[in-house]
């Protein structure tokens, strides 16, 4: 089994353009957003729902709604990143499609919403950077996965 580090992974927002699938994930533009700092969890989970059944002394447990979940990232702030300023432009509002590019070449692919967008100021002390603070919630199933280029 290999590891996968992230230590060179990139995040890249592409257009509002409807994707459903690899072909027309890949077949859209991104533009890679500088200085990510870090990245949360690109997961979804199903909520579970219950209930009481009295006459069996016992609770019932069902599968409810699916929600995609939602991913944090810090950047450090550039005012002069294309990436960013594309993310910042995505807070105004609609679905926008995400590249998630590991070390090895794979390829996670995802529709969010940028719901939060906030420049933090970077505290006290002379060593702290302002940082671009944004929330990316997933608006659709589970993340379309592309495998790493073969090598030649």
């Amino acid at each position: 089994m290999a590891v996968i580090k992230h230590n060179t992974s990139t995040l890249s927002i592409g257009t509002t353009a409807s994707a459903n699938g690899l072909a027309a994930f890949e077949a859209d533009t991104y533009e890679t957003i500088g200085q990510l700092n870090e990245i949360g969890e690109i997961s979804g989970e199903r909520n579970i729902g219950s209930i009481k059944d009295i006459n069996l002394g016992r609770m019932i447990k069902f599968e409810g709604s699916y929600d995609p979940g939602s991913i944090d990232c810090v950047f450090a702030y550039d005012p002069n990143d294309a990436g960013q300023q594309a993310l910042i432009d995505a807070h105004n509002g609609g679905g926008y499609n995400f590249k998630y590019t590991l070390t090895n070449g794979e390829a996670i692919y995802f529709r969010a919403y940028v719901p939060k967008c906030a420049i933090g100021t970077g505290g006290d002390g002379d060593d702290h950077v302002m940082t671009l603070n944004v929330i990316l919630a997933r608006d659709k199933g589970i993340a379309v996965m592309a495998p790493a280029p073969e090598a030649p």
